[in-house]
């Protein structure tokens, strides 16, 4: 668990829109309510990066392609976006 110590509190991003984690249960990716997306080391509890999604996209739904190299986003207006996480995962493992 990431605990308040870990990190800097802020109201804008405390509000998680949706939760996914990667199959080999090694990366976890929270879904926030400033578009962004964060990704987390389940092994180590660190942060491992942010991706920003585009204004007012406001993410309700996650899914990993098979191989966990691409990571889906779904938003409230429709918009789907792909994230290609293969060198970010790579790199924090």
């Amino acid at each position: 668990m990431i605990t308040s110590k870990q990190r800097q509190r802020d109201p804008k991003t405390e509000a998680i829109r949706t939760l996914g984690l990667f199959e080999d249960g090694k990366t976890l990716v929270s879904a926030n309510a400033d578009c962004t997306l964060r990704l987390w080391s389940t092994d180590t509890k660190d942060f491992i990066t942010i991706l920003k999604a585009r204004d007012r996209a406001l993410i309700n739904h996650l899914t990993f392609s098979p191989d966990g190299g691409m990571l889906f986003s779904g938003s409230f207006d429709g918009t789907i976006l792909v994230w290609d996480l293969g060198n970010i995962v790579q790199k924090s493992r």
